[in-house]
Formats: structure tokens, C-alpha cells, sequence
């Protein structure tokens, strides 16, 4: 059962992860424990503008594991698995959004009746509003609180 780390251990694993992590250039975007047995596996999941490397995941994981092995805050065994979130992965906070600027975006948003429910669009800004060109070359803003889901639009 995968449960996202939330409280206190949240806290102080982003405390240990975030400044290591920004050394290598990366953004820590999730951590997400899952209890196997007597231990577990610890996921950390990084991004990047442009995106992260294999390579890049596993200096970060070379760095971390002994580190978090030093503090001791699981009872147990456990794994560290250090990815990327994924193309397809929700865009939720500004800094997801900060790193898909010049992307394609599948919005659903808010019901509203002064515009569609579901948009696609290049995302051109990002900050306290997102700024969206739509295919026909219109232009509009979004607050971050309009949407429910947003997602980059995958093409191959």
C-alpha cells in the first residue's frame, strides 16, 4: 500500500533531500512511502527543466543513501528508488508548471461558465497565473485554484 509522506518525517526528509538535490541542479517534486513487510521503499521523485537523466537519478541516489541511512528514521529495512515523476504525471504546483513552460498542457478545469471545461494549449508563463496559448492563437490566463487536473500533452 503506497502512501504519499506526509507530517513531520515529510518535513524532514525534504529538509535532507531538497539541498542535495539542488546541488545536482534538481527539484524534489514527491515523496511517496510504501510498506513491504518488516520495511519498505522509499520513492523520490525529481525533476528538472528538460527533464532528468538515469544518470542523474542514481548520483542522486549515491548521494542520499547514506545520508538518510545516517538518520535513522525508518524502523526496519528499507529501498531508496530515486525517478522522475513521469511525461504524464499531474501538474499540481507552481513549480510543475515553472518547468512546462513552452509545453503542451491538457487542462480540465473548474466548471464555469464563462469558458470551456477542458483546454489544450501551449503554457507560455507561469507564477501566481499561468498564461495559455490555445491552437487558434487566443491567449488566456488561468489561476492555479481554476483547475482540477492539468497534464503535459504527450506527443509521439
Amino acid at each position: 500500500m503506497a502512501r504519499y509522506v506526509e507530517n513531520s518525517l515529510a518535513e524532514h526528509l525534504r529538509s535532507l533531500v531538497e539541498p542535495v538535490a539542488g546541488e545536482l541542479g534538481l527539484d524534489l517534486v514527491d515523496l511517496v512511502w510504501n510498506r513491504q513487510g518488516t520495511g519498505g521503499m522509499l520513492k523520490i521523485f525529481v525533476d528538472r527543466r528538460g527533464g532528468v537523466s538515469l544518470g542523474e537519478c542514481e548520483k542522486l541516489s549515491r548521494r542520499l543513501d547514506p545520508l538518510l541511512d545516517a538518520e535513522d528514521l525508518f524502523q526496519g529495512r528499507y529501498n531508496l528508488q530515486v525517478s522522475s515523476p513521469g511525461l504524464d504525471r499531474p501538474l499540481r504546483h507552481a513549480a510543475d508548471f515553472e518547468r512546462a513552460v513552452g509545453e503542451r498542457v491538457r487542462f480540465r478545469l473548474r466548471p464555469s461558465e464563462s469558458r470551456p471545461r477542458a483546454l489544450v494549449g501551449t503554457l507560455r508563463g507561469a507564477g501566481t497565473r499561468l498564461r495559455v496559448e490555445l491552437d487558434d492563437g487566443k491567449t488566456i490566463d488561468l489561476a492555479l485554484d481554476e483547475i482540477e487536473d492539468a497534464r503535459r500533452e504527450v506527443e509521439f
